[in-house]
């Protein structure tokens, strides 16, 4: 399920702080998997996406951390797989736009994107250096994050690696999951 959440929600919805995306997307996340879904795909940078101040990095979270925690514990409670985009700062602090996968069995590893989109890079944003793909109940996943998907390589790499499902992210229409 892409987990976006409707139009209208996300011009309603107050985002003034990560605790408030937190709180959005748990939500959103909990109606898919009430509704059946079982791998849950969110979009770009979601829980710092319209933060005010949004294009620093200063509100880039650690993985593991507090911020993931939540989604970690649902995709656990649930046996379900949780794609989880954000702005991450690494603890050797480093800044990626991340895709991290979360399944019944915690962290199943971080995905940062590899193709950068203009100004990515001058923000302080470092790219990937590949695609790995992480074995989930769902099947062997790999992601690419908007720009990525404008590179053949990065779908052929997550084919290479033994992807059965590539989720694409994208930072204006949320996850799309297709078979790879």
């Amino acid at each position: 399920a892409a987990v976006t959440g409707s139009v209208e929600a996300l011009k309603q919805a107050s985002f003034e702080s990560l605790a408030a995306h937190s709180r959005f997307y748990l939500e959103a996340c909990r109606a898919a998997l009430a509704a059946g879904a079982r791998l849950l795909v969110l979009p770009e940078i979601a829980l710092t996406w319209r933060l005010k101040g949004h294009g620093t990095l200063g509100d880039a979270v650690p993985i593991p951390g507090e911020a993931p925690e939540p989604f970690a514990a649902l995709a656990k409670e649930a046996g379900a797989t949780i794609a989880l985009p954000v702005a991450e700062r690494s603890a050797e602090g480093a800044f990626y736009n991340t895709g991290a996968g979360l399944g019944p069995q915690g962290l199943l590893g971080c995905y940062h994107k590899v193709h950068l989109a203009t100004g990515e890079a001058e923000s302080g944003l470092l790219p990937g250096e590949g695609v790995p793909v992480f074995d989930t109940p769902v099947g062997r996943l790999a992601c690419n994050i908007c720009m990525d998907s404008s590179a053949a390589e990065s779908s052929r790499l997550a084919a290479l690696g033994g992807a059965e499902v590539l989720a694409l992210e994208n930072s204006l229409a949320g996850w799309r999951a297709v078979a790879a």
